[in-house]
């Protein structure tokens, strides 16, 4: 009931899709799961590139020693820490919760919320609504909106899972 009621309150609109150039550019495409493989085939252009970089070199980066510290379960002043350096007003994935309900969690809330923190670190697996991210194209203002490479991507991760990273 509470969850449902946040994201009632809290979930962002979906809004129209724009229509796309197909990546040859010589058809439009329309349909909701054309645009949407549209979208998949160019973010998988633009980020699963081979490696340019000589693997040779990596040999010469200094190796650093462990720190052992970084292997303990994070403390309460950790996550208040996060919490109170995470900026409200941000975009929200699609758990849809904000930040804004975070930071005024209660004594009883604060502490059930450290112990699930505590026991994903305890357990080192992560659940994949804090790890995953949703991919969200942004036009960028200029040119036509029917080619991709006018927009940016960005991803979406929940904020409970951007806790969990810096604090990690």
């Amino acid at each position: 009931m509470f969850f449902s009621a946040t994201n009632t309150v809290y979930c962002p609109l979906n809004s129209g899709t724009a229509s796309l150039l197909s990546a040859d550019g010589t058809r439009i495409i329309k349909e909701k799961n054309g645009i949407n493989a549209r979208w998949t085939e160019h973010f998988n252009q633009l980020l699963n590139r081979l490696c340019t970089v000589d693997q040779t070199s990596v040999h010469y980066i200094l190796q650093r020693p462990v720190c052992e510290d970084l292997d303990l379960p994070t403390s309460e002043e950790e996550v208040i820490k996060a919490i109170k350096q995470t900026a409200c007003g941000r975009a929200l994935d699609k758990d849809g919760i904000p930040a804004k309900l975070y930071k005024s969690l209660g004594t009883v809330s604060f502490e059930a919320f450290h112990d699930v923190l505590t026991s994903i670190w305890e357990e080192e697996e992560l659940p994949t609504d804090l790890g995953d991210a949703t991919s969200v194209a942004l036009y960028k203002g200029k040119g036509a909106n029917a080619y991709c490479s006018n927009y940016r991507g960005i991803s979406l991760h929940s904020i409970a899972g951007k806790f969990i990273a810096r604090i990690s």
